[in-house]
């Protein structure tokens, strides 16, 4: 079995301050943060597998979590490939100046603004718009960050909404500007135009080829479970405690081995979480 190990996401914290519509967040009933002592743990170990990337959040907003600085200091020190996924709520200038002392290990710095004005974006997030706007305005003045942004659309290839989107952030100086597909959380969220639904609508056969994710990636959750995947929201398929288990006991787990033979298989429609999931899907 291949176990090349790429990508770790690690739960820093639940806290958030969106309400975003298309996230699962609001149905989880775990809240905490992780120690600092499991977090170099885990960064540790996973270095030690072959992975020197990682992102510090899952589904919650990672410049709210307290000792993110703490965090990107231990990463600094190991030479570690950061990504960064914010809202940009609380990216004031204290934070997005001192963000900029960590530039040259960030993989992937992403703004997620979902709306083209602000009753949208106040429906889809539970912002305020003109804040966080005004947030991002002023972090791009001295940003030496390669930053992208993006907004989840029922339909990304709309040229009108491309076009009014990519109006609101003219001229400062992203590296990517793009509208994404929607994404059903393996069955958790409902209402939205996915990938996977927009197939069906147009008759589009489809099928499930292995995904990366269950492959070469792992969660990690506050507590130290390690789960699945970063779709796997309420840590439904485990394999082990970080906190008592190795990462090579985790990686070598048999649940874990059991569902990379089914992918490589491309048996992954027969098992939970993967069954009801759209992102390994491919057109035919």
């Amino acid at each position: 079995m291949d176990n090349n190990l790429t990508y770790v996401h690690i739960e820093s914290s639940t806290l958030c301050s969106g309400t975003c519509k298309m996230c699962p967040r609001s149905t989880i009933k775990r809240s905490g943060t992780m120690e600092y002592s499991l977090f170099t743990r885990i960064v540790a170990q996973a270095q030690d597998a072959g992975c020197n990337a990682f992102t510090i959040f899952r589904l919650g907003e990672p410049l709210l979590f307290p000792e993110l600085f703490r965090w990107l200091d231990y990463m600094k020190l190991r030479q570690a490939k950061v990504s960064i996924y914010t809202n940009a709520s609380n990216l004031t200038p204290e934070i997005g100046r001192k963000l900029q002392d960590y530039r040259e290990i960030y993989c992937d710095f992403t703004i997620s603004f979902h709306g083209i004005d602000a009753e949208s974006y106040r429906n889809m997030m539970g912002l305020d718009f003109d804040r966080t706007y005004i947030n991002i305005e002023s972090f791009m003045e001295y940003n030496e960050i390669p930053a992208n942004i993006y907004m989840l659309a029922n339909d990304p290839g709309d040229p009108e909404l491309i076009a009014k989107f990519k109006s609101l952030w003219e001229g400062m100086g992203f590296h990517g500007v793009a509208l994404c597909h929607f994404m059903e959380w393996a069955g958790n969220i409902t209402g939205f135009r996915t990938l996977k639904t927009m197939h069906e609508e147009e008759g589009v056969n489809m099928v499930k080829e292995p995904c990366f994710r269950a492959l070469h990636e792992l969660d990690v959750m506050y507590d130290g479970t390690a789960v699945l995947c970063c779709v796997d929201a309420h840590g439904e398929i485990t394999f082990g405690d970080l906190n008592q288990d190795s990462m090579e006991e985790v990686l070598n787990h048999k649940l874990r081995l059991y569902y990379q033979r089914k992918h490589l298989a491309s048996e992954s429609s027969e098992l939970p979480l993967c069954g009801k999931c759209g992102i390994n899907l491919r057109s035919v």
